[in-house]
């Protein structure tokens, strides 16, 4: 995970430097019923007569315990009550001024999917509640994502709307600017 944020890091310092020029960041929110709760965070740096750049990255926040990577979905016969899937997904691009309070951005990058499934033990040895998750591996993938979106300045709030094609799904953002 460090060597995710490290690019973050360096994006971050190397924004808006001319009194024009101007960084805009959201918290990031991916509704799907695919993945687990993905949320995000990205940096758009936003040159008034040229292209700037943007880092994105999206991530599923999950608390599903107890967890056993040893085991797997046909492990001691329990059935799976559920599956879901975990997303990591990161894109760097190029930002574009399209108006004074309307900016687009385009960029490349990388996402990973793992499949988890929920099973049940009755006999409620892995858990107090009976739930237990393990890996479920046929529906782990990898691939790339184009990543594309628009962002509104309102004063000193943005408002971000944008789609990854790995996903095939839209999200919003909501945070600053300065």
């Amino acid at each position: 995970m460090g060597k995710i944020i490290i690019p973050f890091i360096l994006l971050f310092s190397m924004t808006a430097v001319n009194a024009e020029d101007k960084t805009m960041w959201t918290v990031e929110y991916l509704p799907s019923d695919d993945y687990k709760s993905v949320v995000g965070f990205g940096v758009y740096d936003i040159k008034d007569e040229s292209y700037g750049y943007y880092g994105n990255m999206h991530v599923s926040i999950t608390a599903n315990k107890p967890h056993y990577d040893f085991l797997n979905v046909n492990s001691f016969g329990d059935p799976v009550t559920d599956r879901y899937e975990e997303l990591l997904m990161f894109d760097f691009g190029f930002t574009k001024k399209i108006t004074t309070s309307l900016n687009g951005y385009f960029g490349i990058g990388f996402a990973s999917v793992e499949g988890y499934a929920e099973k049940y033990d009755s006999t409620f040895i892995f858990s107090v509640d009976g739930k237990y998750y393990v890996p479920d591996t046929a529906n782990d993938h990898t691939g790339g994502n184009i990543n594309v979106g628009l962002l509104f300045e309102v004063g000193v709030v943005s408002l971000n709307l944008g789609y990854h094609s790995f996903t095939r799904r839209a999200y919003f953002g909501l945070g600053g600017n300065f």
